[in-house]
C-alpha cells in the first residue's frame, strides 16, 4: 500500500506555492518500487510539512544550464530549507535526482527519496523510487 507525502512546489506560471503528492510505499525504508511519478495540483491541503508563504531558490552550480543541485528556502535569507534536490546528469537528461523533504525547524530531513531514471534516447521509460 503506498502513502502520500505533501510537498509544496513553487509555480512560476501562477506564482504561488501549489501542494504536489509524492507517493511512496508506507513498508519500511529501503523498500525499491517502480512506479509512475503521480503528481497532483490544487489547493493548500492539511500535512505533517509546515506550508510556507514564499521562497527562494537556489541552482548550483550558478549559470549552469545542468545544475546538480536545487535548493528551496523559505527565503533569501537561506536559514530554512523547505526541499532540496541533488541531481546526476547523463547527457542532457538527469538519471538520479535524490528528494530530502525538510520539517518546519529547516534543518531536520524528515524524508530522503531517490529516484532512478532510465531513458530510450531522451524519452524518459521509468522511474524506480527509493525510500532512503
Amino acid at each position: 500500500m503506498a502513502s502520500e507525502y505533501n510537498v509544496m512546489i513553487w509555480s512560476v506560471t501562477e506564482q504561488k506555492w501549489i501542494s504536489t503528492y509524492l507517493y511512496f510505499p508506507s513498508e519500511s525504508p529501503g523498500e525499491v518500487i517502480n512506479e509512475t511519478i503521480i503528481n497532483e495540483y490544487g489547493s493548500t491541503v492539511e500535512s505533517t510539512n509546515f506550508e510556507p508563504t514564499s521562497g527562494y531558490q537556489e541552482l548550483l552550480p550558478v549559470d549552469s544550464i545542468f545544475p546538480t543541485n536545487e535548493t528551496w528556502y523559505t527565503d533569501n535569507t537561506k536559514t530554512k530549507k523547505i526541499i532540496e534536490k541533488d541531481f546526476t546528469w547523463q547527457g542532457v537528461v538527469p538519471t538520479v535526482i535524490i528528494y530530502k523533504l525538510y520539517a518546519t525547524d529547516g534543518i531536520t530531513i524528515t524524508q530522503t527519496i531517490q529516484d532512478t531514471i532510465t531513458y530510450s534516447s531522451i524519452f524518459e521509460q521509468s522511474i524506480t523510487r527509493t525510500i532512503l
